[in-house]
């Protein structure tokens, strides 16, 4: 809120809850035996005590204050569709998530980065909100993962628009369809693209 001299924080949302699961982890298998000597440690995570996962971090972000439909655009090629409202009714059917592939029609294309995000299991089934007030319609995840440049959203007509370094997409939220995607690489450059 900006309204007064002091700027006053509104709304604080994580979306790194959506995305990574203990599916995605190596658990210890029933069989695995263990000495009686040492405690039986297992791994419970994935940590690095010098950065969190760059895949997780927020690039752009688009929000129209009269409809209350928030974009989200991160590193991964990941773009959230959400809702900001008083009362949030939580989906049951689940988040749906869409896949969008810019270099799929180019032959010899391949992505060295990172992997993409995967949304959790369990908010596929059923959703939550991810903060008081704010709920997730649903996740668009650009392929190759790269980071998400730029992000128009137009709630008039219900679409939006994301870019990457490969190209860009137009996303029908309201009805949850791809309308186009374009990519921008020169073929020159796909064949240096590494």
């Amino acid at each position: 809120d900006c309204s007064d001299v002091c700027l006053t924080p509104l709304l604080h949302v994580r979306t790194a809850q959506l995305f990574g699961s203990s599916d995605d982890l190596d658990l210890p298998r029933e069989d695995e035996e263990f000495d009686d000597t040492e405690p039986p440690f297992r791994k419970a995570g994935q940590f690095d005590p010098y950065s969190d996962d760059p895949r997780l971090a927020v690039k752009k972000i688009a929000l129209c204050a009269k409809t209350g439909v928030l974009i989200i655009g991160g590193t991964a090629g990941n773009v959230i569709v959400a809702t900001v409202e008083d009362t949030v009714m939580t989906n049951s059917d689940g988040i749906r998530t869409t896949t969008m592939d810019l270099v799929s029609e180019h032959l010899g294309f391949v992505w060295k980065g990172h992997d993409p995000l995967k949304v959790k299991q369990d908010l596929l089934k059923q959703s939550q909100p991810l903060s008081e007030g704010v709920e997730v319609l649903g996740v668009v995840q650009i392929k190759p993962p790269a980071a998400i440049t730029c992000l128009a959203l137009q709630t008039k007509w219900g679409v939006l628009s994301a870019g990457t370094a490969h190209g860009l997409i137009l996303y029908d939220f309201k009805s949850n369809r791809p309308v186009l995607h374009k990519c921008t690489l020169n073929p020159h450059d796909l064949t240096n693209a590494g």
